[in-house]
């Protein structure tokens, strides 16, 4: 088993390449998403809300295999997965 964490913009691509791989996508409430990143202090409010708004046109969430969604606590998105 291999995990990787990639962008979300070379799934397409190696989906191509590895057949056998399955795409999981680990995803988590907007609001959710907003109060970890300032939490973390890295990004100014403009800079979070430009990545919260960012999108991958090549990549939508149903061409995922499995989505977990990591709105709550550690433990159950590590037991989803």
């Amino acid at each position: 088993v291999v995990v990787a964490n990639v962008s979300r913009s070379v799934v397409l691509e190696l989906r191509r390449r590895y057949t056998r791989g399955l795409v999981v996508l680990i995803d988590a409430p907007a609001h959710v998403r907003r109060a970890r990143l300032a939490g973390r202090g890295r990004e100014n409010a403009v800079a979070v809300e430009d990545r919260l708004l960012r999108e991958v046109g090549s990549f939508r969430p149903c061409d995922a295999d499995l989505v977990i969604d990591n709105g709550g606590q550690l433990e159950d998105a590590a037991l989803a997965l």
